[in-house]
């Protein structure tokens, strides 16, 4: 075999391994634990009172909020912090996309039990701007979940019976400063439960990580 037959040969094996290398694989935790990201969520609107003009940026989403889900921008602060501004209407955008509104706060009366109410600061958006189309990770995410699901999917506990589901209701958030898409979703049983993270980089849209994570919790 000559020289030349066999630099191509390699060069066609570099590129296909390239090309299909496996992610990153972080097992036993989140992005979110690795990263110090408090989840609780802290609102945005408690500050702005009624009728102040606001603008705002994150992931055009939902935020279950007492005993409702309710349309919502969802951003993590620099002090790494979930932090959620509720919307008072739907917006003409997709999930998951990053955009920034601006418009009126207003005080509104939310459900929080069978009969109590309580007065909630929402925006009122007047005007929506699409910074990032990042709603196409979601998209990737179920891609890759399958493309994975094998090689994922037996990395966690021996013992644990827990069922992946086959289309997980997929969150996405964005880390504006580490330029990161983070497309997550958990589930769980009586005994386990599970957290699956894809990480992408918003600059050139590769899976850059996957965290699992599954563990016992107990019955």
């Amino acid at each position: 075999m000559t020289r030349f037959r066999l630099c191509t040969i390699s060069l066609y094996l570099f590129l296909f391994i390239g090309c299909h290398k496996t992610p990153h694989v972080i097992v036993g935790r989140s992005y979110f634990f690795e990263n110090n990201i408090q989840r609780s969520g802290a609102d945005r609107l408690e500050a702005p009172a009624s009728h102040a003009v606001v603008e705002a940026s994150g992931v055009f989403g939902t935020y279950f909020y007492a005993v409702k889900s309710y349309p919502a921008l969802l951003s993590i602060d620099p002090q790494n912090h979930l932090t959620y501004v509720l919307l008072h209407d739907s917006l003409n955008a997709l999930l998951g996309d990053f955009i920034t509104v601006s418009g009126v706060v207003v005080d509104s009366s939310l459900k929080v039990g069978a009969t109590a109410r309580t007065v909630k600061s929402m925006l009122k958006v007047q005007h929506v701007s699409i910074i990032k189309p990042s709603h196409k990770f979601l998209t990737a995410a179920q891609r890759d979940y399958e493309k994975y699901w094998a090689a994922l999917s037996g990395r966690g506990p021996k013992n644990s019976r827990l069922v992946w589901p086959a289309s997980p209701d997929w969150r996405l958030l964005v880390n504006d400063g580490t330029q990161q898409a983070v497309v997550f979703f958990s589930a769980a049983d009586l005994m386990y439960a599970l957290e699956v993270n894809f990480v992408y980089n918003m600059n050139n849209e590769k899976l850059d990580k996957v965290y699992v994570d599954e563990r016992f919790k107990g019955e």
